[in-house]
This record gives structure tokens, C-alpha cells and sequence, in this order.
């Protein structure tokens, strides 16, 4: 082996540990008002956009915010958690949507689990946002301390502030507490299939959805076929449509909530179900419910619907079971 061949070798050798030193993901990596996306990521050397830091953060890492500012829209293909504790940290987007969750392209589809906490998702601009969060494909997505506002675009399945829309036979669950979604062109939530026959799992606890600016013709909730819902704590309020509307076979219970102040509380079309108890609702114009076909709209008999349009369709009263 000559000497020419060994300082060659060396020098190859050099390279690649400096490529693959370079392309290294990082289990925590941060972003930063001031930061650049060339830069590592690191807590010394932070990124300028969520975008910017998601190719430098391995699968299951985190991506930190170190001061205030707009980190950009994102689309996340891989198991993480963007958290924005402790600053201002938002997502500034127009005519796209905030956040998207699909990991459908992926050698293992449908198995991610995304957090999202701490953050402000605003749709503004002279062409608004179309959704703050699509959830196209995952396994679990969590929202905790979020703010969405500003989804305006007045498009099809857009102006919404959660879309989820998985195809297939997929499962997602998605989990949303402390979660204020305001000022959105159409639903605040809607669950509902782009395709196929998924199962969709949504639990809403704590959160506020408020007022879809007086145009369009959302809901607070929007749940379909395959979708099953908890929701616990939660104001719903000022929807054009319905504070909750569901079709198909949906199938949600309510408990310790106020809907108010739409055109209807409760809208039931198909075959879907909503249980409720310790409920107050009042101040929908329209209707405080609205059921209709094979739907069900079942009480436990310790709601209070006062100040309410005229109600269609029949309240069902049941017993709960005690153990």
C-alpha cells in the first residue's frame, strides 16, 4: 500500500465522518427570531423556521423556541413535538395551512405521533390561511395550549382551524386541550374522511371555539362517518351553522359545556348519536337541536336548554348506568 494511496484513504476517510457529521439529526433542536436555517439547529446555533429545524430533528425529537417570533408554516412527516413554551412562538401563514400532519408517503404510513403545545397559528394576510391544523395522516396528534385564528380562505374544505381528513381504513386519534380556535371562515373542528372508511378518534377537554367571524357557514364541531368524539369543559360559541353538527354515524358525547349563541345548538342528520349531560344550552336562535332521519339526541335529564328557537325533533332521555 503505497504512501499516496494511505494520505488518499485519510483524506476520503475525513470527508465522510465530516458529511455524516453534517446530516446528523438531533433529538432536541432549536429555532430562534435570529437564528438561520443553515445553521445546526442547535441551542448556540439555532434555526430561523419549524421548517428549517424538522430535517435536523430525529424521529421522536423535539423542536424548542429560545425567544418570540413567527417560525413559519411546517409539514411533518415524522414522530416529534414542536413546543413553544415560555415565548411568544407562532406560525404566521397565508393561503396555506398552518400545520400539516402526513406521514402518508412514509415506508410506514399512519404510525406517527405529533405534539404540538405552546403555540399561535394565525391564517392572516391578503390571501388568509386555509386550515391551522390538516391532519391527513397520522397516528396521534396532540394540542395543548394552541391558538388558532385568522383561517379565512373561503375555498373548499378550507377556512377551518382543525381539519381531520384521513383515507383508508386508517386510525387517528387526536387530543385537544386548552385549545382556543377563533375567527375561521368554516368549522373550528370538523372530522370527516377525505376517503374510505377510517376511524377517527377526537377528544376535546378545556378549550374554547368561538365565533366564525359572522361569514361562512361553519360549525363549532362538524363530525362524520367513522368519527367518534368526547368533549368535556368546552365553550362553544357564535356559529353560523350549528354549535354541533354531526351525520352519518358519528358518534359523540358531550358533558360540562355551554353552547350558545349559534343558529343551532344541535344539528343530527343520518344515523349519528350525541349523548349529553351537565350541559347549558341557550341563545341559539334557530334551534337549541335540530334532529332529524335515524339520528339520536339522548339526555340524561341534567342539561338546561333555556332562551332557545323553537327545538325540532325529539330529545331522548336515558338512565346512566352506575357500577
Amino acid at each position: 500500500m503505497t504512501r499516496r494511496f494511505i494520505v488518499h484513504l485519510s483524506i476520503l476517510t475525513i470527508v465522510i465522518l465530516m458529511a455524516a457529521g453534517a446530516s446528523a439529526q438531533a433529538t432536541r433542536t432549536w429555532v430562534s427570531g435570529v437564528g438561520d436555517d443553515v445553521n445546526p439547529c442547535s441551542r448556540t446555533a439555532p434555526c430561523k423556521t419549524f421548517a428549517g429545524a424538522i430535517s435536523k430533528t430525529a424521529a421522536g425529537g423535539e423542536i424548542s423556541v429560545l425567544d418570540p417570533g413567527g417560525f413559519g408554516a411546517v409539514t411533518i412527516t415524522k414522530s416529534m413535538t414542536i413546543d413553544g413554551k415560555g415565548q411568544v412562538a407562532s406560525i404566521l401563514h397565508s393561503s396555506v395551512s398552518g400545520v400539516i400532519v402526513n406521514d402518508s408517503a412514509t415506508a410506514t404510513p399512519n404510525t406517527i405521533r405529533v405534539t404540538l403545545r405552546n403555540l399561535e397559528i394565525n391564517g392572516a394576510g391578503t390571501t388568509p390561511g386555509t386550515r391551522g391544523v390538516s391532519i391527513i395522516a397520522g397516528r396521534i396528534v396532540n394540542l395543548e395550549n394552541v391558538f388558532i385564528y385568522g383561517q379565512r380562505n373561503t375555498g373548499l374544505n378550507e377556512g377551518r382551524g382543525v381539519r381531520i381528513a384521513p383515507s383508508g381504513t386508517a386510525t387517528v386519534s387526536v387530543t385537544m386541550n386548552n385549545v382556543t380556535i377563533s375567527d375561521v371562515n368554516n368549522h373550528a373542528v370538523s372530522c370527516q374522511a377525505a376517503s374510505g372508511t377510517p376511524t377517527m378518534r377526537l377528544h376535546i377537554a378545556n378549550s374554547f371555539l368561538k365565533d366564525n367571524g359572522g361569514g361562512g357557514n361553519g360549525d363549532g364541531l362538524f363530525l362524520g362517518d367513522g368519527c367518534s368524539a368526547t368533549i368535556s369543559k368546552t365553550q362553544i360559541f357564535g356559529f353560523a351553522a350549528a354549535g354541533i353538527e354531526t351525520f352519518g354515524t358519528a358518534n359523540v358525547q358531550v358533558d360540562d359545556s355551554v353552547i350558545s349563541h349559534s343558529t343551532r345548538g344541535f344539528f343530527l342528520t343520518g344515523s349519528s348519536v350525541i349523548r349529553i349531560s351537565r350541559n347549558v344550552i341557550t341563545h341559539n336562535v334557530t334551534n337549541g337541536f335540530n334532529v332529524s332521519g335515524a339520528a339520536q339526541l339522548q339526555t340524561y335529564g341534567d342539561n338546561y336548554f333555556g332562551n332557545n328557537g323553537a327545538d325540532v325533533g325529539v330529545l331522548t332521555s336515558i338512565t346512566a348506568q352506575k357500577k
